[in-house]
C-alpha cells in the first residue's frame, strides 16, 4: 500500500470510528491504560539470555506504538479510548532497534512476557465477558505453539491466562490463532472472550496476558469486563468495484453491485429495524455516492443476513480525470434510530477499502493476504495446475494497445521446498467476441458464470483453436526470489518478435501455468479484496477433466461463496510509436517542450469528440492515461514533476485519429 492510501486509511477510521459512541451499557472493569499501567503489573518470565530474563516485560506506551525494535511499525493502535496503551515489544526486545544487533537486545527472543491483572471481584455476575483492543503481529505459524512447554524456540504464541483463587492456578485460553503468518490484525481489532466458566460469581479473580514466542509485537488497551454482550453488529464482508487498480477509462465503466454481509454477534434475536450505509468517498473524504437499506426481519444469534442496496454504483459518475487518485467504499450497519452505538465491539460496526486510479496496470486486488494454492488442491499428490484472472479492456480506449508483462505474487510452500529454481509460463487468451461480462452476485454465489464461456475448455484447448496471443515466461533466481510481486514479459505467440496487441471492448484470460517440477509454488491469493464479479478460475488436472473451476473460501467463512482472487495484473504499453492517422495540426497542442513539472495539452475539435491522451516513456510504456469524453475545446495538464528527466510521449488518441509529440522533462 502506499503512503497516500496509508494516510487515506488512518484518516478515514479516525473520522468514522469517532462516530461510534459508546453506549449506555457499563463495563463491570474499564482499564484504559492512559497515562501507566492502570493498577496491571507485569514480569519477566524467560529470555534466550537467561541474565536478561527480568527485561522481558510489558510496558506502557503513551503513543499506543510499538516503536523500539528495528522492524516494528511505526502506527499506533487504534482503540476506543485512544491514547496509551500497553505493549510487549519483542521486536525491541530482541534487537533494541538496530536491525544488525538480532538477539543482542535488553532481553532477546524467544521470550515470555506476562502482563497481571489486580484482583477482580465478579460477586453477582452469572457471566464474565472480557474484551480488549489489539494490534498483533507474529513472524512463525501458530500452529507450532504447545502451550504446555514453556523452552520452545519457535512459533509465538499469544494467550489468556485466568484465575478465579488469586492467582495460585490458571486455565490458558489462547487467542489470535487465526491470524496470517508474518502478518498484523487490523489495528483497530476487538477480541471478546468468554470466561464465565472461570471468572462468574468469583471474588478473587486473576487475568494474565502472555507473549510467549519470538518477534514482533502485541499491543493491547482497553481491557472490559462485561457481563452481557448486548447488541453487536457487524459488518462481515461486502462488495468492492470490479478493478483495485486501474486506468480512469476502466474504472468509469466499472458499475458494481454494492452488496453487505451482516453478522448477529450478540447473544439474543435482533428483531429491531436495522439501518446499513454504503458511502464512496474521494481522496479528501468528500461524499461522492451514498445509499440506504432499512429492514426488519428476525436475525438470530450467529446469524448473518446480505442486503443487496437498490441501486448501483456508476463510476463514471466521479468525473475521473487524474492519476494517483484513491476512493473509498464504506459500509456501515447499526440499529435504526440508536444514536448511542454498541459497547462491546463497536468498531466492527463499519468497514472500508479502497480502489484506485493510479496508471496503466491493471490489478484486480491491491495484493495477497498470506494464502494461496498449489498442485495440491486438485487433491491427492501435487500435480501441475493453471490460475487466470479475468480482464476487460474498456470500448473507449481508441488506441492500439499491447500487453507489455503480466504480474502475479507467489511464494513456496515450506522453507525446504524454495522458489530458486523453478518458473513458470504465461499466456494471454484473448475470448471471443461473443462471451459475456463475468456475473456473480458473489456474496450469495448467485448467477455465477460467463456467458458463451465454456468452462470445460482447458488452456491446451485454448491453446490448440489459436485463441492465445502472447507467452512469456518466469524463472527464480537469487535475484529476484526475494521479490514482493514478479513480472513476466510477455511476447506475441506467433512472431515472438514484441507484446501482443490488445483490441477495446474484449476480453481476456491472464494465465500463469505452473509447469511440472514447479506444482508445489503456491499462486497467492487475496481474501479480504472481494469484487463483485467472477475474477479467478483456476484448472486442475484432476478436477473436471482439467477445465476451468472457481475456487471459493467456504470452510467456516461466512460467505462460503466469496472468491480465492489470484494476484495476477496486466502492465500495457502503447502499441506503435506513430500516427498512422494523424490529426489536423490545429486539433492539439502540446506544451512547454522542455517541461519541467507540468505538461499542457490543448484540444480544439469541431465537434463532439471522445479522446484519450496518453503518457508514455520512449519504450512506450505507459505511465497515464486521461480521458476526455465529448471534448470540443479543453485544457488539461499532466504531472510530470515525479519522473526522471528524459525523453516522454505524449499522445492524443479519437477515433479519427491521433496526434503524437515527444516531450523532453527536464527538473
Amino acid at each position: 500500500m502506499n503512503f497516500l492510501v496509508q494516510k487515506l486509511f488512518f484518516t478515514l477510521t479516525i473520522v468514522m470510528t469517532s462516530l461510534l459512541v459508546l453506549s449506555a451499557q457499563d463495563a463491570l472493569y474499564n482499564f484504559s491504560f492512559d497515562n501507566d499501567l492502570d493498577g496491571w503489573t507485569t514480569v519477566g518470565v524467560r529470555s534466550s539470555d537467561p541474565a536478561k530474563t527480568d527485561a522481558a516485560v510489558w510496558r506502557h506506551t503513551a503513543d499506543g506504538t510499538a516503536s523500539t525494535g528495528a522492524f516494528g511499525p511505526i502506527a499506533p493502535i487504534q482503540s476506543i479510548s485512544g491514547g496509551g496503551a500497553v505493549v510487549f515489544d519483542s521486536d525491541g526486545l530482541d534487537n533494541g532497534g538496530d536491525d544488525a544487533n538480532c538477539k543482542g537486545g535488553p532481553a532477546p527472543g524467544p521470550q515470555r512476557g506476562e502482563l497481571i491483572s489486580p484482583s477482580l471481584d465478579f460477586t453477582g455476575s452469572d457471566r464474565v465477558l472480557l474484551v480488549f483492543n489489539q494490534f498483533y503481529r507474529y513472524f512463525a505459524d501458530n500452529t507450532t505453539c504447545d502451550l504446555s512447554v514453556i523452552d520452545r524456540n519457535v512459533g509465538t504464541c499469544s494467550f489468556i491466562e485466568v484465575s478465579n483463587d488469586g492467582g495460585t492456578t490458571f486455565s490458558t485460553i489462547p487467542v489470535n490463532l487465526d491470524a496470517d503468518p508474518n502478518d498484523a490484525t487490523d489495528r483497530d481489532d476487538i477480541q471478546l472472550i468468554d470466561i464465565t466458566q472461570e471468572a462468574a460469581n468469583q471474588s478473587d479473580v486473576v487475568i494474565k496476558f502472555v507473549w510467549d514466542g519470538d518477534y514482533y509485537y502485541w499491543i493491547v488497551d482497553d481491557i472490559r469486563f462485561f457481563s452481557e454482550v448486548g447488541v453487536d453488529l457487524s459488518v462481515e464482508n461486502y462488495t468492492l468495484p470490479n478493478n483495485a487498480e486501474a486506468y480512469v477509462s476502466a474504472v468509469v465503466q466499472d458499475t458494481f453491485d454494492a452488496e453487505i454481509l451482516i453478522q448477529n454477534n450478540g447473544d439474543a434475536t435482533l428483531t429491531d429495524t436495522m439501518e446499513t450505509v454504503v458511502r464512496i468517498l474521494d481522496n479528501d473524504l468528500n461524499l461522492i455516492w451514498s445509499d440506504t437499506g432499512h429492514f426488519q426481519f428476525d436475525l438470530e444469534p450467529d446469524s448473518n443476513v446480505i442486503w443487496d442496496f437498490d441501486e448501483d454504483f456508476v463510476p463514471e459518475d466521479l468525473g475521473i480525470n487524474a492519476a494517483d487518485e484513491a476512493y473509498f467504499a464504506v459500509y456501515q450497519v447499526r440499529i435504526k434510530g440508536d444514536t448511542l452505538g454498541e459497547a462491546v465491539r463497536p468498531s466492527d460496526n463499519l468497514d472500508f477499502d479502497n480502489f484506485q486510479v493510479r496508471d496503466i496496470a491493471i490489478r484486480k486486488v491491491p495484493g495477497g493476504s498470506g494464502f494461496g494454492f498449489n498442485g495440491e488442491a486438485g487433491g491427492g499428490n501435487a500435480e501441475p495446475y493453471d490460475w487466470a484472472n479475468f480482464f476487460s479492456i474498456p470500448s473507449a480506449l481508441n488506441q492500439n494497445l499491447r500487453v507489455s508483462g503480466i504480474t502475479f505474487e507467489a511464494f513456496e510452500a515450506s522453507e525446504n521446498d524454495p522458489l530458486i529454481g523453478k518458473s513458470v509460463v504465461v499466456y494471454l487468451v484473448e475470448l471471443p467476441e461473443d462471451v459475456g461480462t463475468p456475473q456473480g452476485v458473489l456474496l450469495s454465489g448467485e448467477g455465477v458464470g460467463v456467458a458463451n464461456f465454456d468452462f470445460g475448455m482447458n488452456l491446451d484447448d485454448m491453446i490448440a483453436a489459436e485463441m492465445v496471443i502472447g507467452i512469456g515466461s518466469f524463472a527464480w533466481n537469487t535475484d529476484n526470489a526475494d521479490d514482493p510481486e514478479f513480472t513476466a514479459d510477455v511476447f506475441d505467440f506467433i512472431t515472438e518478435e514484441g507484446p501482443p496487441s490488445i483490441q477495446p471492448g474484449r476480453k481476456y484470460l491472464a494465465v500463469i501455468r505452473y509447469p511440472s517440477g514447479s506444482e508445489t509454488v503456491v499462486q497467492e491469493i487475496s481474501r479480504d479484496y472481494q469484487l463483485w464479479q467472477l475474477s479467478s478460475i483456476a484448472s486442475f488436472p484432476s478436477i473436471n477433466q482439467g477445465g476451468w473451476t472457481v475456487i471459493n473460501t467456504g470452510g467456516d467463512n461466512p460467505t462460503p461463496y466469496a472468491q480465492n482472487i489470484g494476484v495476477i495484473g496486466l502492465e500495457i504499453e502503447l502499441g506503435t510509436a506513430v500516427d498512422d492517422v494523424p490529426l489536423p495540426e490545429n486539433a492539439a497542442r502540446v506544451f512547454p517542450n522542455p517541461a519541467n513539472e507540468r505538461i499542457s495539452v490543448e484540444l480544439e475539435f469541431e465537434k463532439p469528440t471522445d479522446a484519450n491522451v496518453f503518457l508514455a516513456d520512449m519504450t512506450g510504456k505507459l505511465l497515464k492515461i486521461k480521458t476526455l469524453p465529448n471534448a470540443i475545446s479543453e485544457r488539461m495538464t499532466l504531472d510530470v514533476s515525479a519522473y526522471p528527466a528524459g525523453s516522454y510521449i505524449v499522445r492524443i488518441a479519437t477515433k479519427e485519429g491521433t496526434r503524437t509529440e515527444h516531450i523532453v522533462v527536464s527538473h
